[in-house]
């Protein structure tokens, strides 16, 4: 027997492997539904990052300082990845000159992510040199 002849023998003998069209839709339905469920637990799983702080622009005159450049968010995986920076509301009465403490009320968080740790920051406004 020809060594051509035992490979034809070999892919159409009883040894050779048969691929079932249907077993094969069945495998990648199974791997896709899979890989959704672990998207799913990793997505909604904790996780925490360090995020910058953004100050609005001061009034005319003023310079703004803050105590940290950034604070610890904590939430779900997919709702912490999506926040770049936290906007800081600077009330009126914090616009004038002075050293001033600034807390969780005064944070523009997005919805599903919270400060990791109790937040106070001290915000401290200055005149510019004329």
């Amino acid at each position: 027997m020809s060594k051509q002849n035992q490979n034809i023998e070999q892919e159409n003998g009883e040894y050779a492997v048969r691929r079932s069209v249907k077993g094969n839709i069945v495998a990648a339905v199974i791997c896709l539904l899979l890989a959704v469920v672990v998207w799913a637990v990793v997505m909604n799983a904790e996780d925490s990052v360090e995020v910058e702080l953004q100050l609005p622009q001061p009034a005319d005159g003023y310079t703004y300082t803050l105590s940290v450049d950034g604070i610890e968010i904590k939430g779900k995986m997919m709702n912490v990845k999506r926040v770049d920076a936290i906007e800081i509301a600077v009330p009126e009465e914090f616009r004038v000159a002075g050293t001033h403490t600034l807390t969780l009320e005064h944070l523009v968080l997005p919805e599903g992510v919270a400060p990791a740790a109790a937040v106070e920051i001290t915000l401290t406004v200055t005149e510019k040199p004329r």
